[in-house]
């Protein structure tokens, strides 16, 4: 076997049960709470997304402003609200299987058949774009730390600020990005470019995140009438660290 046959047959095995678990069934159930919250929110235009999530959920709009205009082309069926996260979560098997190195084939094979990530790609929420665009950006500092090219610098801006638009968590993750870049610029001038892209990102970042915890601030939490707040919480991070 050639070594192009090789990797053509490595990527019909590692792409194609990770679509596969993913997609198949993928409109049988009906949206649960947060789904429905989701498609309801995507009903609004843009800048209400915007609005609402800072507001609301203390959190950034990206995601809430993709699936408005994915629902608009392909309609707001249980499938398609699923869909794009279907098919961010397979880039995302790509992209470890990319990270991985030596092992990267099988590290993409066990992620694409994990049940937490097959259950994140079959939700309608975010979680599975974020993962994606955190992994890019990954993959992407590891390319511009090795070449240096400020469009290498420029792409994981995009993917930093992706992963950050997706969710306000990824914030901690984007920074230490930016640091590790600070710390490797040294004298080279192509380095040097891809610390400054990395300073914008993060003061892009520090900006959105003082402007969210002003929210917090100026309208308290969104639960704040909850009855149990500490139940809630305790929730909340037990949902984030899974």
């Amino acid at each position: 076997m050639t070594q192009r046959h090789h990797r053509l047959l490595w990527v019909v095995v590692l792409f194609g049960p990770a679509f596969l678990v993913r997609v198949i069934g993928l409109g049988d159930q009906s949206l649960w709470y947060d789904e429905g919250y989701a498609v309801m929110l995507a009903r609004q235009d843009a800048l209400a997304i915007a609005q609402h999530t800072a507001r609301y959920d203390l959190n950034t709009p990206l995601h809430g402003i993709l699936i408005r205009y994915w629902l608009q082309l392909a309609g707001e069926s249980e499938f398609a609200a699923r869909a794009l996260s279907a098919f961010a979560s397979t880039i995302t098997v790509a992209l470890v299987a990319r990270l991985a190195g030596r092992w990267g084939r099988w590290a993409g094979l066990i992620l694409a058949l994990w049940p937490v990530d097959v259950w994140l790609g079959r939700d309608a929420r975010m979680y599975a774009l974020l993962a994606m665009s955190c992994t890019a950006s990954v993959a992407l500092m590891q390319e511009g730390l090795r070449n240096g090219k400020p469009l290498t610098w420029s792409a994981w801006a995009i993917a930093a600020l992706a992963a950050f638009g997706t969710h306000v968590l990824a914030a901690p993750m984007v920074g230490g990005q930016a640091l590790l870049i600070f710390g490797r610029a040294g004298r080279d001038p192509a380095r040097r470019a891809g610390a400054l892209v990395g300073a914008v990102t993060l003061a892009i970042v520090a900006g959105v995140s003082a402007w969210l915890l002003f929210g917090i601030v100026a309208y308290g939490v969104s639960y704040r009438d909850t009855p149990e707040p500490s139940a809630l919480l305790i929730q909340a991070l037990a949902a984030q660290a899974l």
